[in-house]
Order: structure tokens, then sequence, then C-alpha cells
């Protein structure tokens, strides 16, 4: 019996770089609005104390590696936007404004 090697396809990702106009623009930002309203009220409605807040945090990070897997397949490199974007969330989470919002759910 013959061993099977598995060959992964070498990724070289490439930047992306995308230009849009206004109207592309807004458009995308009433989607990304939207779309993270939902999410915001997924996860604040995940469960309440720890166990929940860890069921939320613990989608997020599924999805969000999901999603950094099917870009990098597609052949684009996003990790410095994924970066950025990490870097924001744990400033905020860092903030008194955050802080309240997590005892007013009870997080």
């Amino acid at each position: 019996m013959k061993k099977r090697k598995n060959k992964k396809s070498a990724i070289n990702p490439q930047p992306l770089e995308l230009v849009l106009d206004p109207v592309d623009t807004l458009k995308v930002m009433e989607k990304g609005t939207e779309v993270s309203c939902k999410l915001t009220e997924v996860l604040i409605n995940s469960g309440k104390g720890v166990i929940g807040m860890s069921a939320a945090v613990f989608g997020l990070a599924k999805v969000t590696v999901l999603l950094r897997h099917l870009i990098a397949r597609k052949g684009y490199d996003m990790s410095g936007i994924y970066n950025e974007v990490k870097q924001a969330f744990e400033e905020y989470a860092e903030t008194d404004r955050c802080q309240d919002v997590f005892e007013k759910h009870g997080l």
C-alpha cells in the first residue's frame, strides 16, 4: 500500500489593493455597519456571564480564522488589515466605555 503525500500548494498571497469610488465605499460601509450591528446583537445575547461571553469570543475567533483562510485562498494578503483591526479592538477593550458595556451586560 502506498502512502499519499500531502502536497500543499504554495500560496503566494498578493496584497489587497482596492480602489473604490465614493458610491462603492458608501455601500461597503452600510453593509459593514449592518453586519456589525447584527454581530454585536448576537454577541451581547450569547448568554449571561462568563460562559456566554466565552462562547461569543470563541465563535468570533473561529469566523475570523475562516475568513483569513478564505481570503488567502483567493490570493490576497489581509494580515496588515487584520492586525490593524485586532489592535483597534485591544485598545477599545481597555477603555472605560467598553468596561461599562461589559458590566451593563453582566460580562
